[in-house]
Order: structure tokens, then C-alpha cells, then sequence
């Protein structure tokens, strides 16, 4: 297993330690959200805390099945708790127990119990575990490692940023596929796994498909789509022109199954002159650049839309909103949102251009207000300047903080 110190995630569970909260880490299959609750418990156990006072199971765990059930897990984790003194709650992976939520509500009315859990589906939050536990939970989203995280991970092969940012589009940011980059066929293999175990599992089950054939389908074309106006209208049309049927009321639980198993992120898009978001042609983003090259046939690999990708996930794990931006007929790529912080991006693989410059350059014509203005570019002249207002950005130094 590879450990790499992700420290902005450690830092929030030490933040909300012993707070009166359920903290929730959510995210994909094998972002790392068990390895950080083994991170964890290790700098507890650090600190004094004794294994008898560190109550974890994995309900994925063969072995940990039968408590699955209900009331067997609630059973196991008070059957560990001897006395009123400090005890920490680790259950992963909690949504294969039907009836979790019961648990958890249970649990947290025990005053002594720190609880943490994880969930691989972004539905966790939805239906009565929300109504339940509302105010309660503190939802923390742990996403494959970001570049910065996966140079510390190759460190000791010795590249350099730019060379590694290569490594990152082609290898992925799953730790296991990082563990693994030496030998692409064992690459391959475990996005071939992780792919069917996250369709099957977290999509097919889940809306009790047994032929996955227009699932599959509907997933290859998401893929190589990436960054572009979606609707299940418009998927619908295209799979009608290859002789492929299915309905817009279909594609559209599809979709939302896709993104409520946090294989693809929904994105909005918000309309800067109407102010509203827009309910029509979301854009969908992939939860790892290496799925694109596993996904999407060879020549359909655009770089800018890959690029725009990866910057679309490092803008989620900086700010808490972020939403693509429509003013008038011109497109801001990514809008970002903290509180009252709002700053604007464009996204090119070369602005060197003129045309492309021009046309990414035009769209903060109209923006108002004092919010940044960002160009992120794999270019490496012309960048940390700044022309008309707007700071032009090498995309690999931004991804690392190296940029003023």
C-alpha cells in the first residue's frame, strides 16, 4: 500500500476531533479514504491513545460481513466500549450496511464516541441519513491525489514537473495505479477493475441494470466528452445515429447514477448576466485523468479537454463551489467559490496563438467585479505576467503553488 502524508485532509480530521460531528469521508473507490483513516488512527495511537480505545471495521472486508446487518454492527461497536472515557469510530465503507443510518444516529448519541465513517457513493448523504443526522455530519470529500501529491508519490524516480505532469495524464492519480506505474499492463488492469467494480457496483445495482452494454457505452462517450455542454437529450440523438436506443428519461438516471457513484462530477453552468444557474447543458468531468486514457479510443485524447479535467479537480479540492460560466455568447471555464472569494479561469493547452488568445482572453470583457482572473497554460513563455488584468499562469507550477 502506498502512503503518501495528504495533509490537507489529515489537518480537517484534527480540526473536528472529538467534535460533536460524524465526519464523513466520501469520494471514489480507492481515493485513499481508508489509508487516511489509517493515517490517522497511527498519530492517535502517537499521542497516547491505546488500540482498545480505536474501534474499526471495513464492511468490505469478508471477514467483517456479517455486520452488515444492522443490528450486529451496532452490537460489535458497543460491545468494545467498556466505560465512559474517550472511544474513536471507524467504520468504512458503511453503505453496504442496509440500515446504516439507524446505526450511526444510534452510535452518535453516545456522548463518548468519536465516529468517523467512509462511503464510496455520493448518495450517502441523501434520503434519511440527511433527515436524521442533520447539522451533524461534516461530509469531507477525499479525491485521488492531486499532482502536487503525486510528486511527493514518484519522488524517488527523479523527474521533473513537467516530465511528471506527463506521467500524471497517462498513469492516473489512483494511489494504486501510482504504486503500480512501472508496468503499464498492470496499469491497465487495475483501471479495467476499477472501472467494472464502480459501474457494477456503485451504478448497475443501484438501478438494478443487468445488461451494463448501454451503461458502458453511455460511460465512453461521457469520457471523451469531458468539458463539453451534456444532455440526455443530445446523448440520446447520438446513440440513436449508431443504431443504439434509449431514452432521455433513461440517460438521465444514468447520469446521475455515474455522478452520484463519484465516477463523473455534474458541473453547472451559471449564467453571469441572468444570474441563475442554468438546469440545461451541465459539462461532466471525470474523477481521475488516467480514466480518460483508459476510456476514450486514441484519437479522441485531446489534450485541452484533459487538461481543463485536471484543473476542474484541483479547483474542487481548493474552493467550495465551482460551476463553468455562460456571459452572453462567450464561455468562462471555470468559475471558483469560497465564501465572498470568487476568482475566474480559462483553461489552453497554448495560448502562443493569437486566435486563441484572443478568444480565451475576450470572455473577462465582460466580468465585473474585483475577482481574479486566471490563464493557466502548459506554456512556459509568456506566463506569470500579467495583461489586462488577467495573470497568465504555467497550468504545472499552478498545480504545484509555484506561482505568484
Amino acid at each position: 500500500m502506498l502512503y503518501v502524508a495528504r495533509p490537507s485532509y489529515l489537518e480537517k480530521l484534527r480540526q473536528f476531533r472529538e467534535k460533536d460531528l460524524i465526519k464523513v469521508l466520501m469520494g471514489p473507490r480507492r481515493s485513499g479514504k481508508s489509508v487516511l483513516l489509517e493515517l490517522f488512527q497511527n498519530e492517535l495511537r502517537k499521542e497516547g491513545v491505546d488500540d482498545e480505545h480505536l474501534i474499526a471495521f471495513n464492511l468490505e472486508d469478508f471477514g467483517c460481513s456479517d455486520l452488515q446487518d444492522p443490528q450486529k454492527l451496532h452490537q460489535a461497536v458497543l460491545s468494545r466500549v467498556k466505560d465512559n472515557s474517550q472511544y474513536f469510530v471507524f467504520i468504512d465503507e458503511i453503505q453496504w450496511c442496509k440500515g446504516f443510518e439507524k446505526v450511526v444516529d444510534s452510535l452518535y448519541l453516545r456522548k463518548n464516541l468519536d465516529i468517523y465513517i467512509t462511503a464510496s457513493n455520493a448518495f450517502l448523504l441523501s434520503g434519511e441519513l440527511a433527515t436524521l443526522l442533520t447539522g451533524r455530519c461534516l461530509p469531507i470529500e477525499v479525491l485521488p491525489f492531486s499532482f502536487s501529491e503525486f510528486r511527493t508519490a514518484v519522488r524517488e524516480d527523479g523527474k521533473g514537473p513537467d516530465e511528471d505532469f506527463r506521467r500524471y495524464l497517462d498513469i492516473g492519480s489512483f494511489p494504486l495505479a501510482v504504486q503500480a506505474r512501472a508496468d503499464s499492463q498492470l496499469v491497465a488492469a487495475f483501471y479495467d477493475m476499477l472501472r467494472d467494480s464502480m459501474l457494477i457496483k456503485d451504478v448497475a445495482s443501484r438501478l438494478q441494470i443487468r445488461d451494463t452494454s448501454l451503461l458502458t457505452r453511455i460511460t465512453a462517450m461521457l469520457a471523451s466528452m469531458a468539458g463539453s455542454s451534456v444532455s440526455a437529450r443530445k446523448i440520446a440523438d447520438t446513440l440513436s445515429s449508431n443504431k443504439v436506443a434509449a431514452s432521455p428519461t433513461t440517460i438521465t438516471a444514468y447520469l446521475k447514477a455515474l455522478s452520484d457513484s463519484y465516477f463523473f462530477f455534474r458541473v453547472p453552468r451559471y449564467d453571469m448576466v441572468g444570474r441563475k444557474m442554468l438546469a440545461s447543458l451541465e459539462k461532466f468531468y471525470l474523477c481521475d485523468p488516467g480514466f480518460h486514457r483508459h476510456l476514450v479510443s486514441g484519437r479522441d485524447r485531446a489534450l485541452g479537454r484533459l487538461i481543463e479535467n485536471v484543473v476542474y479537480l484541483e479547483l474542487r479540492r481548493r474552493y467550495a463551489k465551482v460551476c463553468t460560466g455562460r456571459i452572453g455568447d462567450r464561455e468562462i471555464d471555470f468559475i471558483a467559490q469560497t465564501d465572498n472569494d470568487v476568482a475566474y479561469y480559462q483553461v489552453a493547452t497554448t495560448v502562443m496563438d493569437e486566435g486563441i488568445f484572443d478568444r480565451k482572453v475576450s470572455a473577462f470583457e465582460k466580468v465585473r467585479g474585483p475577482y481574479p482572473q486566471y490563464l493557466l497554460t502548459l506554456d512556459r513563455f509568456g506566463t506569470n505576467e500579467t495583461v489586462w488584468g488577467i495573470k497568465i499562469l504555467n497550468l504545472v507550477d499552478w498545480l504545484l503553488g509555484n506561482t505568484p
